[in-house]
């Protein structure tokens, strides 16, 4: 796994391991940003797969989403940094006084001038996601589908290990158990497709997250007629679990589609 390098302004990122001056991420609350998001989220091949993310995008959707994420991700970053200054033995066994919990804040995939040109979504999910099938076949995904045509279910952080040896196996049991489902979301702009820097950006967000956030399992839901998409998760190591008809928002074109639960475990 690439080792997360820090900007002079503080800001964590990945190099991306296949494409030079290809970085990812946090959100940056700008208005280049902002500008960025509309470009990306506004293109019909990304507007038309995303369940619940308005289309058309606008400017003042950008603006909310901002607005609701970037104070999270603010203390991530500072537990991400503790986190990071305790593995180096300088750490002060807090989370920088935030009292944040670790996340993953690796979401942003920019080109070599900082523009974003995607994302690599991986989210807690805080309610139980199903696709059991309705009497009718067809499923209402909601927010089972969180905002892309490929999310899935999200994990808590597992806690700290233990020093003392004879708790080892208790803090073990305990980890597991308070380790939950964690929700994978992915767009890339068209006009940087097919160069695997969406792909190998997944790729990295994931490495990163079994180290880090420890999942009990990353959850894609893709659409069966989408091909690059299944070959995506695919390659990354996602089995196909099972598949559902969903209803389609009708802004989107509506009707029922097929969805596969593709799932990821350590």
């Amino acid at each position: 796994m690439p080792a997360v390098q820090w900007s002079d302004a503080g800001e964590p990122y990945f190099a991306h391991p296949t494409v030079a001056g290809i970085t990812i991420t946090p959100y940056r609350d700008s208005a280049q940003e902002a500008r960025d998001m509309v470009e990306l989220y506004d293109h019909e091949i990304v507007g038309r797969t995303a369940f619940l993310r308005p289309w058309p995008y606008k400017p003042s959707d950008a603006r909310w989403w901002l607005d609701r994420v970037v104070p999270a991700q603010r203390a991530a970053v500072c537990a991400l940094r503790e986190r990071e200054r305790e593995r180096a033995g300088a750490g002060t066994g807090t989370d920088a006084g935030t009292g944040a919990r670790l996340t993953s804040v690796f979401t942003c995939v920019r080109d070599a001038a900082g523009h974003m040109i995607g994302d690599v979504g991986l989210w807690e999910d805080t309610v139980e996601v199903g696709l059991a099938e309705q009497a009718d076949g067809a499923v209402d995904a909601g927010d089972e589908l969180g905002d892309t045509h490929a999310a899935g279910e999200n994990a808590a952080p597992a806690p700290p290990d233990s020093d003392v040896d004879a708790d080892a196996d208790a803090d073990a049991d305990a980890g597991a158990a308070q380790r939950k489902p964690y929700l994978l979301a992915y767009h890339l702009r068209p006009d940087f497709h097919g160069c695997r820097i969406g792909r190998d950006a997944v790729r990295v967000v994931l490495e990163w997250a079994t180290d880090n956030l420890r999942p009990s399992v990353v959850v894609a839901n893709v659409e069966t007629t989408n091909a690059a998409s299944q070959a995506t998760v695919r390659a990354l190591g996602f089995a196909l679990a099972r598949t559902a008809v969903w209803q389609w928002p009708a802004d989107k074109g509506g009707g029922q589609r097929e969805v596969g639960r593709w799932e990821w475990r350590l």
